[in-house]
């Protein structure tokens, strides 16, 4: 039901499942890191009802201060196949991801570890929250993947590239934007 190569872009309708394998996620991420008091919240498509998405959860991990993740007991994540993603530089973010096959670069979740109440908290979550209630923005958003994934399927950085301006327009709308 998750997994997805690393690199390749495939969607798939909506799963209700994805809600529960979150929280699922969610409390044993809150088990593992609880020294860190992490907020937790299910971002990215799977998040969204309805429409379709990439076979894997996207978690947003808030941290009082980012400095903390350094301090992750990665030993622990790793018994959990959780990795940090050293390669991924995103100012002001720590990206790890979860994988059911290690040599096979399998993904099931990536955790985007931000400061908590920091601008990539709160833009992650307007974005989703926005997309939950605006179901206009929802099917364009829904039809821009579709056409992006045909055109980007073995490229997910140009796939993630090509969707910044759909997300800039939604981080707009925002009052005092």
């Amino acid at each position: 039901m998750l997994g997805l190569k690393n690199g390749h872009i495939e969607l798939t309708p909506y799963n209700p499942k994805w809600q529960s394998l979150f929280h699922e996620e969610k409390e044993r991420l809150l088990q593992m890191l609880a020294p860190f008091n992490p907020l937790i919240e299910h971002i990215g498509s799977t998040a969204i009802p309805s429409i379709c998405a990439k076979p894997m959860l996207d978690v947003l991990i808030g941290l009082p201060s980012l400095t903390m993740a350094q301090r992750f007991p990665k030993e622990t994540l790793k018994q959990h196949h959780i990795y940090p993603l050293e390669r991924v530089k995103i100012q002001g973010k720590i990206v790890y991801a979860q994988f059911s096959d290690v040599e096979e670069a399998i993904k099931t979740m990536v955790l985007h570890i931000v400061e908590k109440d920091g601008q990539w908290w709160r833009d992650h979550l307007y974005f989703r929250d926005y997309l939950r209630t605006h179901e206009d923005a929802r099917l364009r958003y829904e039809q821009l993947k579709k056409h992006l994934a045909e055109r980007h399927a073995t490229n997910q950085n140009d796939y993630s590239n090509a969707k910044e301006s759909f997300v800039k327009e939604i981080l707009a709308t925002r009052e005092g934007k």
